[in-house]
């Protein structure tokens, strides 16, 4: 889901940029239209409610996508620690091995 808003806010963004008419007009979640034609032909409220819909919907979406980076964030510390875990057991092998070399090689073996 936070993926779509993301497309939808990066391609009306890319529209305003390139200037492509065409793909100015995209859906929001709820199903109606977002524009970025001007809206000089809208009463000010009309605009001040325009206005609030669309920093409500980038706000939503903004918290999506920082839940999402939440959850990879600490996906990433788990992944961290269970690496750091494996690598001291790997150490502790390596020792241990070792040690069994050397009291073989001690006793003549």
């Amino acid at each position: 889901m936070v993926a779509g808003g993301v497309v939808a806010v990066g391609v009306v963004a890319g529209a305003v940029l390139t200037g492509n008419k065409a793909a100015t007009e995209v859906a929001d979640p709820a199903g109606e239209p977002l524009s970025c034609e001007p809206m000089a032909d809208q009463d000010p409220r009309e605009q001040l409610q325009a206005a609030r819909q669309e920093v409500e919907l980038t706000l939503e979406q903004l918290h999506m996508v920082q839940e999402e980076l939440e959850h990879y964030f600490l996906a990433h510390q788990e992944a961290e620690a269970l690496l750091q875990r494996y690598r001291q057991q790997q150490q502790r092998a390596e020792s241990l091995i070792e040690a069994l070399l050397a009291r073989l090689e001690a006793s003549g073996g």
